[in-house]
């Protein structure tokens, strides 16, 4: 292929993406979501972002169907190889409670959050404030949420959920 891999890998992303997309609507689908996931990345010599990305995407599906120790298995994988990274940390909190028909188990997904920030020297620690912040929000806790909040960068503003504001 032209280019090398690179399309291929945005391809299988945009791919697995898609699935994750019309699951929503036929849960039956995020079975085969993980399994695609699973299969690209033996497939491919994928990069370290597709990788992580499939791998997270995997996990992702699991979640949502409810096999919580193997989506959590594979949080706890990526989280490993890929140590700089904030998402699997991320990710992990929010199967917990940001996603449709969770149990809402705000504790794990607090200490999922934690985790991210007590990790030293990762990429991104602005997203897991962020997600503490919305996430205390939801659970009545405005001065830790507004805490969390003043750990935001403003160039982190835009990128920011929308109920999460800095004023």
């Amino acid at each position: 292929i032209g280019g090398g891999l690179q399309p291929v890998q945005e391809w299988c992303s945009h791919l697995v993406g898609a699935l994750g997309n019309a699951a929503q609507a036929d849960a039956a689908l995020y079975e085969r979501r993980a399994a695609l996931a699973r299969e690209l990345r033996s497939i491919f010599d994928v990069d370290p972002v597709g990788d992580l990305r499939l791998t997270l995407m995997e996990a992702d599906s699991l979640a949502r169907l409810d096999r919580m120790e193997e989506a959590e298995r594979l949080f706890v994988v990526a989280a490993g190889r890929f140590p700089r990274s904030v998402a699997a940390r991320v990710a992990l909190g929010d199967c917990h409670w940001k996603y449709r028909g969770s149990a809402k188990d705000h504790a794990a997904a607090e200490a999922a959050y934690r985790r991210a920030l007590d990790e030293p020297g990762l990429d991104g620690p602005a997203f897991a404030h962020s997600r503490l912040a919305e996430l205390y929000r939801e659970m009545g806790r405005p001065a830790d949420a507004e805490r969390h909040e003043r750990c935001l960068p403003k160039a982190a503003d835009a990128e920011l959920p929308p109920n999460v504001r800095r004023d």
